[in-house]
């Protein structure tokens, strides 16, 4: 990948900077430590132990490098993959949730626009740097380690639900947008999210839903274009089966989300909005 700015660099900075106080200089300083903390406490990964090297450069993110090199076969990929969600999960439990702002002209520029715009002192948008192309695998583990992030912040570490007989009860957990339909023209058009800086035409932002048995919600979205959304209330499920979300800002609905809900087994489950839509959620399972 071209112009990775100061590879290697660990720089020794404290993370509390208020966003707005955000200068340039302490965010490159803060993004270069954070894509250069490297990690010891990872799962055994066969294939990573039988070359001591390769293992040793998948510590920390500056792994991303490797997708966007030579072709890596699937066996390879999948290892690859499973070393950057427990990466994400470790900067999730330091502290520090991180979102990757993929490649672009002005990738940097947008990951510090958005460091400084951002509420959420947890959180961190982190750029390779300003780049003009990258390979598909590379975007593509961009969106894996985003998405491991957002299903993390969504509530995937949160009390499992009380496995009491209660209605519904099924529905709680950490559930994520896997697609959506809409009827149009009597033909049926599937979108399917994405958080690319150019998503397709109508596909839905990334969403993960986290519906607690205690009766609060968390609804995170996320695409590049935007900073990291989140949602937060009660929510109810009425006799009809009509799940209905209040932010915890007002006391009105959120609309957006309601809608008829109906399980499809326990780990999928479909929303029919006021327009409608289907909106269909699988389980986020930790792996």
């Amino acid at each position: 990948m071209k112009s990775l700015f100061y590879l290697g660099l660990a720089l020794l900075f404290s993370l509390s900077v208020p966003a707005q106080d955000l200068s340039e200089a302490s965010f490159r300083s803060i993004n270069n430590r954070l894509l250069n903390t490297r990690f010891d406490n990872f799962t055994v990964e066969p294939i990573l132990e039988q070359n001591p090297e390769l293992g040793q450069n998948c510590r920390s993110l500056m792994m991303m490098v490797l997708f966007d090199g030579p072709r890596i076969d699937s066996v390879l990929k999948e290892s690859l993959f499973r070393r950057l969600q427990e990466i994400a999960r470790l900067h999730h439990q330091k502290g520090k949730s991180l979102i990757i702002i993929g490649p672009g002209a002005r990738s940097f520029e947008r990951a510090y626009k958005l460091n400084r715009e951002r509420k959420e002192r947890d959180l961190f948008y982190v750029s390779f740097g300003n780049t003009c192309t990258s390979t598909s695998l590379y975007l593509e583990a961009v969106e894996h380690f985003n998405r491991t992030t957002l299903a993390l912040r969504t509530g995937i570490h949160q009390a499992k639900a009380e496995k009491q007989a209660k209605p519904h009860h099924g529905v709680f957990g950490t559930w994520e947008l896997v697609e959506k339909q809409c009827l149009q023209a009597k033909d049926t058009g599937r979108y399917y999210p994405s958080s690319t800086f150019i998503p397709r035409p109508k596909s839905p932002p990334y969403t993960a839903l986290n519906l607690d048995s205690s009766g609060t919600f968390k609804i995170s979205q996320f695409c590049m274009k935007c900073p990291l959304l989140e949602w937060r209330g009660r929510f109810e499920i009425d006799s009809s089966d009509q799940l209905i979300f209040y932010d915890q800002r007002d006391s009105t609905a959120d609309q957006e989300f309601n809608g008829r809900l109906r399980l499809l087994g326990p780990n999928s489950l479909e929303i029919m909005d006021a327009d409608q839509c289907l909106h269909i959620y699988q389980r986020y399972i930790e792996p």
